[in-house]
């Protein structure tokens, strides 16, 4: 009954060093690719870090992280196409605006407590920053394109639920529409 148990364990020990060494997903270098923009998997756990600062709850998938982060990339080309633009002085200022955890004086000072490189979150969070804004702009011109299409007054504050959904699902459809363009690497 003892050498059942000890070739059990170390059957159990051997499938998960082979799942390790060849069958999990590596966790370095690049996790997808669009265009020549290039999603790290840095950038990914990152990302999972920065949403946890920003207070959003639940760590996402991969695939949801690098999704969000390939979306921020298409967006921003969408965005050049319709004339939309953010400055980097707009992007610094919704980043002075992030509420900061109890105790930490500085969104440096709670970086530091993440690990890592300092400048690689500030990026992230400044790209993030970036996007969001981005989004907002576009959201808003889809939703006044919508309305003038469809014979609708536009109001940012009080939107039809039809033209919200809209919207909502044009930025949803991001991904999807790209894909062609999209390389995953996992």
């Amino acid at each position: 009954m003892k050498k059942k148990l000890i070739f059990i364990v170390v059957l159990v020990l051997a499938g998960l060093v082979a799942y390790k060494l060849w069958l999990a997903p590596q966790r370095d270098g690049v996790a997808a690719r669009y265009r020549q923009q290039e999603v790290t998997w840095k950038q990914v756990e990152q990302l999972r870090s920065v949403l946890t600062l920003l207070g959003e709850k639940g760590a996402a998938d991969d695939r949801t992280l690098v999704d969000r982060i390939l979306q921020g990339y298409i967006l921003r080309d969408e965005a050049k196409a319709l004339g939309v633009t953010v400055s980097e002085s707009e992007a610094a200022k919704k980043l002075s605006e992030l509420p900061l955890p109890d105790g930490k004086s500085s969104l440096e000072d709670y970086l530091r407590t993440l690990g890592g490189s300092l400048t690689g979150y500030l990026d992230l969070l400044k790209q993030q920053a970036l996007s969001k804004l981005t989004l907002e702009r576009v959201q808003e011109l889809l939703a006044r394109d919508y309305c003038a299409e469809h014979g609708l007054d536009f109001d940012l504050d009080r939107l039809p639920e039809e033209v919200s959904r809209a919207v909502s699902d044009k930025i949803d459809g991001l991904i999807e529409r790209h894909r062609d363009e999209i390389e995953y690497y996992f």
